[in-house]
């Protein structure tokens, strides 16, 4: 039988995706929640520092009479050094949630990875009650990882604790925020839409970091470009501090084209971006679940997706062979404007293969993902 939990929610990183995961489950759950949260910026002081920042939190709230059933935090939280910490909490169940693990997190240029980040990862998987990730591939890549990592030391049992890790791990994809809209109308316009021959207007959603390859959209407009294939794109996301290179040159390059652009401010704005686009594009060197790609294909877009990182197995879900070679390009931009100027050329697209897709995804409507979230909580609470 369920019972309402008191839940603590610690974030270490209370932005952007990370947040939106943390409010979407909230927002749907049956249990009573208090979130602790430091901003979303400097990651790497964040994972250094988070626990004795939220250490600091837990024991002022602790002191005025707050208690909890059960933690849930995230991979930027060194669980160890939280449970040593923190003594209101340490006997409580933690849950640890894998966005991203750093084992296969991509480095900019020539760069080493930074050993006390991967270690962070790894003793927060042993010390944690339960660990759940957001795809088997972050899972796969965050043991592969532990293993080559643990190999260096001649004399340290990497199988136990790789097999512990295991143990206590599961694949939980997060939920995502979908308005109540009518898609059947939405697919309905789409369609008239790209039969009736017009420019397809292409949309490419993601965060403007380099690990997010920005460069090869470049090259791919400019294929097209080169190939006079008519189209128009909308580029979303959050814009860095640093902006890329590439995103300047595609504003300049491709102005006439370019019908949206950067971080719209409103979720009503978002998915109007969404539902009035044909094909969402990822260029993505580094990805572990990709909501805003999940977030695109639930309303309706066709995705062309690298077949690399998590996407293959986002497109598997449907149970499709098919699927793969219809919705992954290989993986270079030359392949990829391939891929868009076959679209562009065969009007006949699979609708039904589409709607399959699309509905897989709107099956992770919060709504529905946050009772099986709640239940698995629910067992680490005796």
């Amino acid at each position: 039988m369920s019972r309402q939990l008191n839940v603590l929610s610690l974030q270490p990183w209370y932005g952007g995706s990370h947040r939106d995961f943390n409010d979407g489950w909230i927002s749907h759950s049956r249990h009573v929640w208090e979130t602790i949260g430091l901003p979303g910026e400097n990651w790497k002081w964040r994972m250094r520092f988070a626990a004795i920042e939220l250490t600091q939190k837990v024991r002022d709230r602790a002191a005025a009479g707050r208690s909890w059933d059960a933690v849930v935090c995230t991979d930027m939280l060194n669980v160890a050094e939280l449970k040593s910490l923190s003594r209101s909490i340490r006997d409580l169940p933690i849950v640890c949630y894998f966005h991203e693990n750093q084992f296969a997190y991509p480095n900019r240029g020539a760069k080493k990875p930074d050993h006390h980040f991967l270690f962070t990862n790894f003793v927060s998987a042993i010390a944690a009650d339960a660990i759940w990730f957001n795809s088997a591939f972050n899972l796969t890549t965050l043991t592969d990882g532990i293993e080559a990592l643990s190999s260096q030391a001649t004399d340290f049992d990497s199988e136990r604790h790789v097999e512990l890790v295991k143990a206590k791990a599961r694949v939980m994809p997060p939920g995502i925020s979908i308005p109540e809209l009518d898609f059947q109308a939405v697919a309905a316009a789409r369609r008239q839409r790209v039969e009736s021959g017009e420019p397809l207007r292409l949309l490419w959603a993601a965060r403007w970091e380099y690990d997010k390859n920005p460069d090869d959209l470049l090259r791919t407009l400019d294929l097209l470009a080169q190939q006079k294939v008519p189209f128009v794109i909308s580029v979303l996301g959050e814009e860095s501090i640093r902006i890329p290179e590439s995103m300047t040159r595609i504003k300049t390059r491709y102005q006439s084209q370019v019908i949206n652009w950067g971080y719209q401010q409103s979720r009503g704005e978002y998915w109007r971006v969404l539902t009035e686009s044909d094909v969402i594009l990822s260029t993505a060197d580094h990805e572990f679940f990709g909501v805003s790609v999940a977030e695109a294909i639930a309303a309706g877009c066709w995705p062309l997706l690298p077949n690399r990182q998590a996407y293959p197995e986002a497109i598997a879900a449907t149970g499709s062979a098919e699927n793969a070679r219809r919705f992954l390009y290989p993986q270079t931009a030359k392949q990829l404007a391939t891929k868009i100027r076959q679209l562009h050329q065969n009007r006949n697209w699979d609708w039904d293969g589409l709607s399959t897709l699309s509905a897989a995804k709107q099956a992770l409507r919060w709504g529905s993902v946050a009772e099986a979230f709640d239940s698995e909580l629910e067992k680490w609470v005796r």
